[in-house]
């Protein structure tokens, strides 16, 4: 593969891993009413619970 094309990716892929893109936006408070939350968090509140365990 040619330097220029690999180079392209590549860079992109560094930047991103110093959170280049490690932006936050008002959107989701905005549109739900509610402030964001790690998705992590987010899955374990809505995980079904066990019969009999509430």
């Amino acid at each position: 593969m040619p330097f220029e094309f690999a180079a392209t990716p590549t860079g992109m892929d560094l930047a991103i891993a110093e959170c280049a893109a490690d932006r936050t936006t008002d959107t989701v408070q905005r549109l739900t009413g509610r402030p964001p939350q790690v998705v992590g968090v987010h899955l374990l509140q809505r995980q079904p619970h066990p019969p009999g365990v509430h």
